[in-house]
């Protein structure tokens, strides 16, 4: 005999979910959006009424701007996240946030499109190792007032 769950949907495994996300990007600020679907799902095996979550689409906007102060860039950006305030679920019974905003810095140094020499044969992995280990320290050199 077959169990009563067989062939059901797993717990918290919906049939369908997606993404998707543009930025328009102008010479004085950045403007985001991005929605993500979730469709229907059970919170246990079997795949009754009573144990479905509601599926939800999330929507966040987003505008940031780039400034150039001497050799570094700083980022400033701010989000406005559930923007349609929907109440929904991702685990049964622990409803998520409404409607909140978030803002973010982003401090790094400025390259200017010049290729760096690391070695003899200047590759570029070796240059790209460069600079993400000088933008990490300026980051967390910020982070933790060492700079």
């Amino acid at each position: 005999a077959d169990a009563k769950n067989y062939k059901d949907q797993l717990p918290y495994t919906p049939l369908h979910s997606g993404n998707a996300s543009a930025i328009v990007e102008t010479p004085w600020v950045n403007v985001g959006y991005s929605v993500v679907g979730v469709g229907k799902r059970y919170y246990l095996s079997q795949n009754l009424p009573e144990n479905e979550i509601e599926g939800y689409w999330e929507h966040t906007m987003s505008l940031s701007h780039e400034f150039a102060l001497g050799s570094y860039r700083l980022r400033l950006q701010a989000e406005i996240i559930n923007l349609t305030d929907e109440q929904y679920d991702v685990i049964k019974y622990y409803p998520m946030p409404g409607r909140s905003w978030r803002l973010t810095g982003t401090f790094k140094p400025f390259i200017n499109n010049k290729k760096i020499i690391i070695n003899n044969n200047n590759s570029d992995y070796e240059s790209k190792k460069f600079i993400i280990r000088h933008a990490l320290h300026a980051c967390f050199g910020c982070l933790f007032g060492i700079l």
